[in-house]
């Protein structure tokens, strides 16, 4: 890894289909001091509600924690991106600036990988066959379907989940704010678990510098289970929803969502429960790598 890059064109250009379109390719190496910028997330702006001061203008979230921005795991900052004068995309001569400031916030680290419910691993079970015959391939074992007999795999058992780690997720304009989300470890009693934080940023740009200063950030944990790769949408009016996965003791991997707003977030609503745990082949070393990376 070098640095994130941003490349940054029209959209009516694209739109209408030319042989090629203009673009405009811009390096973060050394733009967090002497660390890159990693993972640098545009805005999505709901209701077509842009920030049209300084020529026009896309804010962009991203966090430095992880070892690709040298930050060890953990970090108690934040950056927010502009890139400013972005109708000039739209001429034959685009002109535009990046710029990003620091911001403070309260502590996060990388995730820990998440548990899942124990349940039915129909995948896993085969692989751990040794008795099934079949018509289908020579000797016992269901795990044959898979592998050549010299490639026999070893016990199997259900992998915890990958948690992501600290790279921001998605981003909205909206209210005039900037608001993000991440993945981090959080304290819940005597354990640690994947949980996400939330910050509600307001930007503002002169002499095409971007600063921002945040809000309110608030960090959501459930007790005894994960809540990982964040998504949010935020309205014109203020108010949003997040969604993420719910997954642990409690729960097989299912879809949930909470709602927010610029002062904190409601409480944890599950779309449907997952009927089962994940099985899929990434689970397991003998698809991918020990360990695999589910």
């Amino acid at each position: 890894f070098k640095s994130a890059n941003i490349y940054a064109f029209s959209k009516s250009a694209l739109a209408a289909t030319p042989d090629s379109v203009a673009v405009q390719q811009m390096d973060t190496m050394n733009k967090d001091g002497a660390n890159p910028g990693f993972t640098v997330w545009p805005a999505i702006s709901p209701a077509a509600v842009y920030e049209t001061g300084n020529g026009g203008t896309e804010y962009f979230l991203s966090s430095n924690a992880a070892d690709e921005a040298n930050g060890g795991g953990s970090s108690d900052r934040i950056l927010i991106w502009a890139l400013t004068n972005t109708s000039s995309l739209a001429t034959a001569t685009p002109a535009l600036h990046l710029s990003n400031d620091s911001i403070d916030v309260a502590s996060y680290s990388i995730p820990p990988k998440s548990d899942q419910k124990p349940g039915s691993i129909p995948l896993g079970d085969c692989l751990n066959d040794r008795t099934t015959k079949s018509a289908l391939w020579k000797g016992a074992g269901c795990w044959r379907a898979f592998f050549l007999p010299k490639d026999q795999p070893k016990k199997e058992v259900m992998s915890h989940l990958d948690s992501h780690d600290t790279r921001m997720q998605q981003v909205s304009f909206a209210n005039g704010k900037v608001w993000g989300a991440l993945d981090t470890a959080v304290s819940l009693g005597s354990e640690v678990k994947a949980g996400i934080t939330y910050y509600v940023v307001t930007p503002a740009v002169a002499s095409d510098q971007v600063s921002g200063s945040l809000d309110h950030e608030a960090t959501l944990g459930v007790a005894h289970n994960n809540v990982t790769y964040p998504a949010l949408s935020v309205l014109p009016n203020g108010e949003g929803v997040m969604a993420f996965t719910l997954v642990g003791r409690d729960y097989y991997p299912s879809s949930a969502w909470a709602a927010i707003d610029a002062i904190g977030i409601a409480d944890v609503h599950v779309i449907s429960p997952a009927s089962g745990p994940i099985d899929s082949f990434t689970l397991f070393k003998a698809f991918l790598r020990n360990p695999p990376r589910q």
